[in-house]
């Protein structure tokens, strides 16, 4: 059997697509968050709240982007 070798220039961008994307669902809930604060004169809760939310959901569309970036 022939093993497949590994494109180091492809690799460097599955990486920093999956970094650009946790960065910017991360950025996205802290504006969102401040937003929300601003709106409901709340003490940075929306802040966080947003924060975790878009940690989590860059997490997880990162996770499906490797998936299918990985998949041949």
């Amino acid at each position: 059997m022939k093993q497949k070798q590994t494109d180091p220039w492809r690799m460097v961008g599955v990486a920093s697509t999956i970094g650009f994307e946790i960065f910017a669902f991360i950025l996205s809930g802290a504006w969102l968050g401040k937003r929300l604060d601003a709106h409901f004169s709340t003490n940075h809760v929306w802040l966080a709240v947003c924060l975790i939310g878009g940690l989590l959901l860059g997490l997880v569309s990162a996770v499906f982007s490797l998936i299918t970036m990985t998949k041949d």
